[in-house]
């Protein structure tokens, strides 16, 4: 099983119709929004259908809206204790991650950051982290049609022992009053 995390989601759409839509990626366990944040996440039989839908609906526009969609494939394996008891749809589906799981999760030197305020530049994000390891690169992520900074980027470190030690310390903690959430990124095969 695999989950897709859909982010910047107008208050005004609401989980049916992210089912309703999403269903045509194949067949989904459970749609539940995180808290009033905007944010969804959307589960999969599968993670074919998870990374059919990220590589779908990311940069579509939500209806009637001028923001894009930005659709996150994630891992469940990959989602954290915290985020699993605060998110009732892990708690019921996330069962210990395959072997392969194991093998990518090892190897992972990238982070997913989720929570970083827009007005934060490289800069910043870069001596934040910088404390754990040699950063390779740091990748904030900008809205299309704006240019304006989304709230989550990507850190890379040289190698897996940091990017442990960089998401062990920080995930849950408060940077320039945002929480932040990290996870390790998996790219997805090609």
């Amino acid at each position: 099983m695999s989950a897709v995390m859909l982010l910047d989601v107008p208050l005004n759409i609401s989980a049916d119709w992210i089912n309703v839509v999403f269903s045509g990626c194949g067949p989904i366990v459970k749609v539940s929004r995180w808290t009033t944040t905007g944010i969804f996440f959307i589960s999969f039989g599968s993670e074919h259908c998870a990374g059919v839908a990220a590589q779908h609906f990311h940069g579509l526009k939500f209806p009637g809206q001028s923001n894009h969609m930005s659709v996150v494939e994630i891992p469940l394996s990959s989602l954290t204790d915290e985020m699993q008891m605060r998110q009732a749809m892990v708690e019921d589906i996330v069962d210990s991650p395959a072997p392969a799981s194991r093998v990518q999760m090892a190897q992972a030197t990238t982070l997913f950051v989720y929570g970083i305020c827009p007005k934060v530049d490289e800069r910043h994000v870069y001596e934040l982290f910088e404390q754990f390891g040699t950063v390779n690169s740091i990748r904030l992520e900008v809205h299309r049609s704006t240019g304006r900074r989304k709230n989550f980027g990507y850190v890379s470190f040289d190698n897996h022992f940091c990017a442990a030690r960089a998401k062990e310390a920080l995930n849950r903690t408060v940077f320039c009053n945002r929480t932040l959430d990290i996870t390790f990124y998996i790219p997805k095969p090609s």
